[in-house]
């Protein structure tokens, strides 16, 4: 009595034998085929990693000379807004490198100049978003120059409620 495999149109075990050894064959064959277009695209990958790296050195080169890192900036809104785009644009170009550089299993670097750009553009928008001119009620009447200390002579009156005479300072952050 043979023994009928269920996925085996062959009738016994040997014939299964030799079709999962034919099966084997072409699967190995195939994988000769392959590996050569694999190590291309691994060139291919290490290359964008190469160019791109090279690009983001420039690109923060760049940034660190924008006009919005200067307090003279009139518009750092607008040129912070354009910025960011180009940040955006590097940071999915940075995603698809390392969605490839995964699937063939190539390490892909941080690109931290990148990060770097996008850290200080974040602490830029939020410097930005802060007053040009603070008045605190706190130091109003200090006599504030660049060789002596604060004086406190005319907060006297202030604290007891007479602030007519006492005029707020303006502190200007740079």
């Amino acid at each position: 009595m043979t023994h009928r495999h269920p996925l085996c149109s062959c009738g016994d075990l040997n014939g299964l034998k030799i079709r999962i050894s034919t099966i084997s064959d072409h699967g190995l064959g195939h994988a000769e085929y392959v590996a050569p277009l694999q190590a291309a695209e691994v060139v291919g990958i290490r290359n964008r990693i190469q160019n791109f790296d090279q690009h983001v050195t420039f690109f923060r080169d760049v940034f660190r000379n924008y006009d919005f890192f200067r307090y003279e900036c009139e518009h750092p809104y607008g040129l912070a807004d354009r910025i960011n785009g180009d940040i955006l644009r590097l940071e999915n170009e940075m995603k698809d490198i390392q969605g490839s550089g995964s699937l063939f299993e190539v390490n892909v670097p941080e690109f931290k100049p990148l990060r770097q750009c996008r850290k200080e553009l974040r602490m830029l928008k939020h410097l930005s978003s802060l007053p040009k001119e603070i008045t605190d009620p706190l130091v109003v009447g200090w006599d504030i120059s660049v060789n002596t200390r604060p004086s406190i002579k005319a907060t006297d009156g202030w604290s007891k409620g007479d602030n007519s005479r006492a005029e707020p300072i303006r502190l200007m952050l740079c």
